[in-house]
């Protein structure tokens, strides 16, 4: 994983093109990863269901909607840097790849 390698590196800081400097490295690897599982699993979960694509766009979108605290500028900003159209495409070509699809 990644996230590992990161790890490894015992960086004091890391810098973030679209959200800027992080100073608490451990604590922001650490919530990284769970996010990224827990996102990897809505992936899983919605190809399994067959659902379409853009219900877990959909879903992508609430769960960032509920960890901003309803703060709607972060939340177009983060939409802009990551859209979830775009990342659900991605889960769910990873989530068939790993189905064997």
């Amino acid at each position: 994983i990644s996230i590992e390698r990161l790890r490894g590196l015992a960086a004091r800081r890391l810098c973030l093109t679209h959200f800027g400097a992080f100073e608490d490295v451990d604590t922001h690897l650490e919530r990284l990863d769970q996010n990224l599982r827990e996102f990897l699993d809505m992936g899983e979960h919605t190809r399994r269901e067959g659902a379409e694509q853009a219900a877990l766009a959909d879903r992508l979108h609430t769960r960032m909607a509920k960890d901003l605290d309803g703060t709607p500028a972060m939340l177009d900003a983060l939409e802009a840097a990551t859209p979830s159209y775009m990342a659900a495409m991605g889960l769910m070509r990873w989530a068939t790849k790993r189905a064997g699809g």
